[in-house]
């Protein structure tokens, strides 16, 4: 890539300094660029019950994270295109996801946690 399109690339991927990356405030993606590779990085908050009811969600989270973030990079590809004039390509590495427990008491059967998914482009 050249130097005014990692330039485009960084400013497209900026969500700091006035710009925001959760407007509902329940999810959050955040982007970031390591040469020539692109991690799109998903959170949301999860309330739940039991193990079982997490695993249950957990499923549900997966498909909208996944969807999230492909809506996440088509967004960023256009606006890439609309100031560079030319494609983006990326190459889908794969990712992962975990759940990290932020609260939890012995006096009540709710639990929240933070499920993360993360998932990583090589650009082309």
């Amino acid at each position: 890539m050249k130097a005014n399109e990692i330039d485009a690339l960084g400013n497209i991927l900026n969500t700091s300094w006035g710009k925001s990356s959760s407007p509902g405030g329940q999810q959050s993606i955040k982007c970031v660029l390591a040469g020539d590779r692109l991690t799109i990085k998903y959170v949301t908050i999860v309330h739940f019950g039991a193990e079982q009811s997490l695993q249950q969600q957990v499923g549900k989270h997966s498909d909208e994270a996944r969807q999230k973030i492909d809506a996440a990079l088509g967004d960023i590809k256009s606006q890439f295109k609309t100031k560079t004039g030319r494609a983006l390509k990326t190459k889908d590495e794969g990712g992962a996801d975990n759940v990290e427990l932020i609260s939890s008491t012995v006096h009540s059967l709710r639990k929240v946690a933070y499920y993360h998914v993360n998932r990583v482009f090589t650009l082309t």
